[in-house]
């Protein structure tokens, strides 16, 4: 019941009029449940309009929502049949088998729900990938060489589902026997279709926090980015525009937050070389081909910063007024 109840709350659903209930905004009402003496999210669906704004102290408009979609329980019910029937499934926070790994680092930005297709045992910790759409040559065999080190290890490859570094990596640890965990954030289907062997082989685990057909926006696009860093012990960094797109803004991010540790290829890249500034740390060509691990490789290359550790929302102003 408590599943259910979140996604009555939080999922989109079709033939319900009012908007769902973003993650930071769920994670506060369960705060407020617990300070009101609830045990369990699902006594929400016990309750009315008045008692979400006299008991819980929930704004009227939100209160009004709530209501509704207490009202029309069936619906989620009927979404979640057609979702099954599509082979898609539904796991939440308060299932046995959930990784909470994904919410003690994210918090409240972590996913409470996901829909997902495959081998949910999958979900675990591993390495991820973050690099630019448009790559040379010369960054597909370094890509390589970093799939091949991950597929040595037997780490988990998790994807963020995007074009150039991402896809190279994921399609190259597949054809060679890897695991991958896959977050997409649009068009959910098509993918599964795609990838449909895979899946079967169970070598892949794709999930989502979005709808599943759902269309691209840059927001769930860079909340995907996030949930990657979360679910990675280490991000690669193969190369990266300086104050410019999805992988420099989420590596500000990753820096901010302290998701993941973070490796930068090395190269004559400026924008590499503040990354490391902020704490990300140097790896070469030699890690790539060593037999070292990637904790030997974040160990022996750390290098601790004395002093205050660089900015990363100051640093970027900064730079992008001095260009």
């Amino acid at each position: 019941m408590d599943s259910l109840t979140v996604l009555l709350f939080c999922m989109k659903i079709r033939g319900m009029k009012s908007s769902p209930l973003k993650n930071e905004e769920w994670y506060e009402l369960e705060k407020k449940l617990k300070h009101f003496g609830f045990q369990r999210v699902s006594s929400l669906l016990k309750m009315d309009f008045d008692h979400y704004v006299d008991v819980l102290e929930i704004e009227e408009e939100t209160a009004r929502m709530m209501e509704q979609r207490v009202s029309k329980l069936q619906l989620l019910i009927v979404a979640l049949t057609k979702l099954e029937d599509n082979g898609i499934l539904v796991t939440t926070k308060y299932e046995e088998g959930y990784n909470f790994v994904l919410l003690t680092k994210m918090k409240k930005k972590a996913p409470p729900f996901l829909f997902y297709q495959g081998d949910f045992s999958l979900f675990q910790q591993g390495i991820s990938i973050g690099g630019l759409m448009n790559i040379e040559k010369n960054d597909i065999v370094q890509i390589k060489k970093v799939s091949d080190k991950i597929i040595l290890q037997e780490c988990t490859y998790i994807s963020n589902d995007t074009k150039g570094s991402d896809e190279i990596a994921m399609d190259y640890i597949l054809r060679n026997g890897g695991d991958v965990v896959c977050f997409v954030c649009h068009e959910m289907k098509e993918k599964v279709e795609k990838y449909r062997r895979y899946i079967k082989n169970k070598q892949l685990l794709i999930v989502s926090n979005f709808d599943y057909i759902e269309p691209f926006t840059v927001t769930n696009a860079l909340d995907n980015n996030g949930f990657v860093c979360g679910m990675s012990n280490y991000q690669v960094i193969t190369g990266v525009h300086l104050n410019s797109g999805a992988t420099w803004f989420t590596c500000l991010q990753n820096v901010h937050y302290e998701w993941s540790k973070m490796f930068v290829l090395a190269n004559d890249s400026f924008a590499s070389t503040r990354i490391i500034d902020m704490g990300a740390v140097i790896m070469n060509s030699n890690d790539l081909l060593s037999e070292k691990t990637f904790d030997d490789i974040y160990k022996d290359n750390h290098e601790e910063i004395d002093g205050v550790k660089v900015d990363a929302h100051q640093m970027s102003i900064y730079e992008f007024i001095e260009e």
